[in-house]
């Protein structure tokens, strides 16, 4: 069987969630399915090492580079999928070829309804018309069932997202201090990494940790690092800080690289990722993997990824999260790293979902 990838992204600089998502998957199917082939579809030609890397040097890999001034996806995809006859085709940025030969199975991976822009047109014709649509989370699968009474639910799988825990892992107090030094944070902190957009619920984030701080005298000293890119549209939350008198304890450290994030996470008394929607929310499994504590939304996918591990807030509610804060100082951790370690082995190992995605595509 042939089986066509969406890899138009997959050679971004920065990449994010549904990059590493992608790069994960390709890694682990390179790694045990030596019976099909595979073509993958980007628009910048990959380094060889990048590549070889990516595919574990499976001869049974390949790819195409293709560039154009019309649309990616309905054009040079559209193509390349019929003059390559190619049998099944993947695809995880929600959006798929409108045009396509009727017998290509077609799989779309359906990261989450949180996005805005992703409400309209290529998600809800993706969702309709894929063969099979692979949901990262039961919670994801329902707003899908919920946004779309026509689907019919067995259309929509399961399977969960990963953690890589041959990279997050505790790391050492000599690591950890050296990335501190690197970003340059002292003393104790609360930790966010991700996006900045209006969903993910920063301001309040902010205003319930100034609250906290101002609250509790004895954690006047407690910082709260945010790392990840701010688009231009977002660059006025910097400002937010200084308007609650704790600008010297709020730091921004823009885009942080993958390879500082296990430093950066051990470090952390707890991550705070009280988003007010998430399709997954991979750093709540990323931070539990380091054996740190996470406050995160009783909401959403978060929750459902959380299973039991976690501090829950309301995120619209700015006394909530100031609430857990506190109990994330004041209880002790309510469970044992044997019982994470477990929990996450079983379910949310990269290689045994993507043999569970694979046998989806087959």
């Amino acid at each position: 069987m042939l089986i066509g990838i969406d890899a138009s992204r997959l050679t971004e600089k920065n990449r994010t969630g549904t990059e590493n998502y992608l790069y994960y998957v390709v890694n682990c199917i390179a790694k045990y399915d030596m019976g099909n082939k595979y073509i993958l579809y980007f628009r910048d030609k990959p380094t060889d090492s990048f590549w070889n890397n990516l595919v574990c040097n499976n001869i049974n890999f390949s790819y195409r580079v293709m560039t154009g001034l019309l649309s990616w996806t309905q054009v040079n995809l559209a193509m390349a999928c019929v003059k390559d006859c190619i049998n099944v085709l993947l695809s995880p940025w929600h959006t798929i070829p409108i045009f396509h030969k009727p017998s290509m199975k077609i799989v779309s991976v359906i990261h989450g309804l949180e996005y805005s822009r992703m409400r309209g047109g290529p998600t809800i014709y993706s969702i309709l018309f894929s063969d099979k649509v692979i949901a990262v989370s039961n919670y994801t699968k329902s707003e899908i069932l919920n946004s779309l009474p026509i689907v019919k639910k067995e259309k929509i799988k399961v399977i969960y997202e990963g953690v890589d825990t041959a990279l997050y892992y505790k790391r050492s107090a000599e690591e950890i201090a050296d990335v501190k030094n690197k970003y340059g944070i002292s003393g104790k902190y609360v930790f966010y990494i991700g996006t900045f957009g209006l969903r993910k619920n920063i301001p309040k984030m902010i205003q319930a940790f100034g609250r906290f701080v101002n609250n509790y005298p004895e954690f006047k000293d407690l910082n709260f690092v945010l790392g990840g890119k701010i688009p231009l549209e977002y660059e006025k939350i910097k400002e937010l800080p200084k308007s609650l008198s704790i600008e010297r304890l709020v730091k921004f450290l823009g885009y942080v690289p993958e390879n500082d994030l296990p430093a950066l996470l051990s470090g952390a008394h707890a991550l705070m990722y009280v988003s007010k929607s998430e399709g997954f929310g991979l750093p709540v499994l990323e931070s539990l993997s380091c054996r740190t504590r996470v406050i995160t939304a009783n909401t959403s996918a978060t929750k459902e990824v959380g299973d039991g591990f976690v501090y829950l807030a309301d995120p619209n509610d700015i006394v909530s999260i100031t609430d857990a804060i506190y109990k994330s100082f004041s209880n002790d951790l309510f469970f044992d790293y044997d019982s994470i370690e477990s929990y996450i082995r079983t379910n949310f190992d990269w290689s045994q979902n993507s043999k569970k995605l694979l046998s989806e595509l087959v």
